[in-house]
């Protein structure tokens, strides 16, 4: 198995040569969009439409620690993340740490496109408020869809 530093340069090489990418997403920060070892995230290169409010991209943080969230806020050079599944926790990084943007979620069968009337209700219907972001979280803890 791959270590996350390997992953991200076997990303980076795929994307850079076109097209797209498909890895297994893991642990559940993105809840309820994207669970971990059950979904699969489509990853293409990123260009600057990725870089809005609301896009979901592959980060890197650190040399070993990587993640796939939703940019909560631009402001200049700087990007803030956060997963649907967190409650308060964001990370701080510049667009040359974003290695891909994910566009579609892979579930089984069926395929979550970016833009699709699935994806926007996460996109534009999840809330930012901890307390009510803690609340849905709750309800949506028991459900495998």
């Amino acid at each position: 198995m791959l270590n996350n530093a390997q992953l991200l340069d076997l990303v980076r090489n795929e994307l850079s040569e076109g097209g797209s990418v498909k890895i297994k997403a893991r642990g559940n920060s993105m809840r309820p969009l994207i669970q971990g070892n059950r979904d699969e995230l489509v990853l293409c290169k990123p260009n600057e439409d990725s870089f809005k409010k609301g896009s979901i991209v592959l980060a890197r943080l650190q040399e070993e620690h990587m993640v796939a969230h939703r940019i909560a806020v631009t402001d200049g050079n700087t990007l803030v993340l956060r997963g649907d599944g967190n409650i308060a926790a964001r990370e701080t990084v510049k667009p040359k740490d974003v290695v891909a943007e994910v566009i579609a979620v892979v579930r089984g069968r069926k395929m979550i496109r970016k833009g699709s009337l699935c994806w926007n209700k996460y996109r534009y219907l999840w809330p930012s408020n901890p307390l009510l972001r803690r609340v849905l979280l709750k309800l949506f803890a028991g459900k495998q869809d």
